[in-house]
């Protein structure tokens, strides 16, 4: 069974939801990079069938049913892919997240014992270097694993439009958990790889693969 065109947005705005917590239409709109009269028909359509719920402030979480539901929708496209290409896919990943986890801990602590107050630029200037040299690398990674993995094509645009913040000064969007920043969707983009490919983190973490 192959999942229609609607069937895939619910299952981003679905995803989404799960990976964010709470959210709002907006960030869903600026995140999916999908028409706004779509993702608004959308969470109508999942607000009926008690999906996901909305409250006075506007933001979208699960409902009671919306977390089953999900898991049927990520095993009808899990069944669709091609495992092969899914687990080359997460295999090339993989290869990139140990560097990753490196960085990110050079980035939070200049060594073992000392933390990184940002304070110093140079420092700074250094690992940042690094993440931008490593994301021209990671870069060809995302477009691999949109190509085998279509629903996940947008990630290649907001590692981009995070690189692009961090470069223009803004070091919030290398690490700041209330941002897409590059970690936090590095993060989810290995929550979702993980799940593609029907393992869960507690295993993957046991064989020392999550992070």
């Amino acid at each position: 069974m192959h999942p229609t065109s609607d069937d895939a947005c619910k299952l981003q705005v679905l995803q989404t939801v799960r990976l964010k917590g709470r959210t709002n239409l907006e960030a869903l709109v600026e995140r999916l990079a999908l028409p706004a009269d779509v993702l608004t028909d959308t969470v109508s359509e999942l607000q009926v069938a008690e999906l996901i719920t909305t409250n006075p402030a506007g933001k979208v979480r699960l409902g009671s049913e919306g977390r089953g539901h999900l898991e049927e929708m990520l095993n009808i496209e899990r069944d669709a892919l091609d495992p092969a290409a899914v687990d080359a896919a997460y295999g090339d990943f993989s290869v990139l997240n140990t560097e990753f986890k490196a960085l990110i801990t050079s980035w939070q602590m200049r060594d073992e014992d000392t933390p990184n107050d940002h304070r110093d630029d140079e420092y700074d200037a250094v690992i940042i270097s690094r993440l931008v040299q490593f994301h021209g690398r990671a870069a060809r990674t995302f477009d691999q694993i949109a190509e085998r993995i279509p629903r996940l094509a947008h990630y290649r645009l907001l590692f981009e439009a995070a690189i692009t913040n961090i470069v223009a000064g803004d070091k919030n969007w290398i690490s700041g958990p209330l941002l897409d920043s590059y970690h936090t969707l590095w993060f989810e983009l290995h929550e979702e790889l993980i799940s593609v490919s029907g393992k869960t983190r507690a295993v993957e973490a046991a064989a020392g693969h999550a992070g």
